[in-house]
């Protein structure tokens, strides 16, 4: 309310240490984009709070990531024990490049924190698999019961399928191939714990390409068939709370097209994720309306150009793999 805005004016004018005043009014000011204003309060005000709030502006309005940087890690140096705190300043390190190894470093030596929230939890079960600790992650998620929050859906299971994926490609490099078919329909069918289900339109051809594969490796040839022809009927795929018609899931397809031996469907296919690919690249990037409650629009503000290069390069790059396969 207007009035409660003049009353802390009033309060800062009659005090200029009240830090409080400093505060709420900053927050204020940033919520009407009056930016400057805002980390000006923030700067007087000082304090956990305030140093957080300088993180979020320096990276999202100054785009100054080594402010943020900073500014985070004087929040943290106030109030060590927050777990909220750790977990932003572990989202700031991923966009300024830090590597998983250092990032899975530091919330290894803040476990008690990460076992405080679900997404920090999710988020170090990922850097557990990317780093060739798959078995400790998909522990780690089996042990805990997650309940849905906004920003996160599909976290949970997207970790929960790496960590049983990069199981069952260990399995098949150890001759195993039964311990990889059961790993991947554990990625296949998710357990009730992980608080969420599948998304309806969600593509699923990677997994049961995997599927496939397993079977395959374990000499189960019509079942094996059975997860390819799976993998090769999916179409279009469920992304940043909206549908479209290709995605890097398309390039699983396009793989169990091959093996069921339907090369002019792969190859057509492929043609058209191309196609794809080359309108993304150049077509401009929008931030979608339903896209604000994604992970990377709740902080931090990404540049939605990024993101949409980060997707064409990673599909030029499967197609790259596409056609060395062909040729050899």
């Amino acid at each position: 309310r207007l009035e409660d805005i003049a009353a802390l004016r009033e309060a800062l004018e009659a005090n200029q240490s009240d830090d409080l005043a400093a505060l709420l009014l900053g927050n204020w000011y940033y919520d009407r984009r009056r930016y400057d204003d805002a980390i000006g309060c923030w700067t007087a005000a000082g304090g956990v709070i305030a140093e957080r709030n300088l993180g979020i502006a320096s990276f999202n309005v100054l785009r100054d990531p080594v402010a943020a940087r900073h500014h985070y890690e004087s929040a943290i140096t106030l109030a060590p024990d927050n777990p909220k705190l750790l977990f932003e300043a572990d989202q700031l390190a991923a966009r300024l490049g830090d590597s998983n190894r250092d990032r899975r470093v530091r919330l290894e030596h803040n476990a008690d924190l990460v076992a405080a929230r679900d997404d920090l939890t999710v988020v170090f079960a990922g850097l557990l698999t990317s780093t060739g600790s798959p078995d400790v992650a998909r522990r780690l998620l089996k042990s805990r019961r997650f309940q849905p929050w906004e920003g996160g859906e599909g976290q949970v299971i997207a970790a929960w399928e790496d960590a049983h994926l990069a199981l069952a490609r260990e399995s098949l490099a150890a001759d195993d191939p039964g311990a990889a078919v059961e790993h991947t329909l554990s990625a296949i069918q998710t357990p009730a714990s992980l608080g969420e289900a599948r998304h309806p339109l969600a593509n699923s051809a990677r997994l049961h390409l995997a599927l496939g594969d397993a079977l395959a490796a374990a000499r189960r040839p019509v079942e094996a068939k059975t997860a390819w022809t799976t993998s090769a009927c999916f179409e279009g795929d469920f992304m940043n709370m909206s549908t479209q018609a290709f995605s890097d899931q398309t390039y699983f397809t396009i793989l169990a097209l091959q093996r069921l031996g339907e090369l002019g469907a792969a190859t057509a296919l492929a043609v058209e994720l191309e196609r794809f690919a080359d309108e993304l690249d150049a077509s401009p990037a929008i931030i979608d309306f339903f896209a604000t409650s994604l992970p990377s629009m709740l902080l931090f503000t990404d540049d939605p150009g990024i993101a949409r290069d980060r997707q064409v390069r990673t599909i030029r790059d499967q197609l790259a793999e596409i056609s060395i396969l062909t040729d050899s």
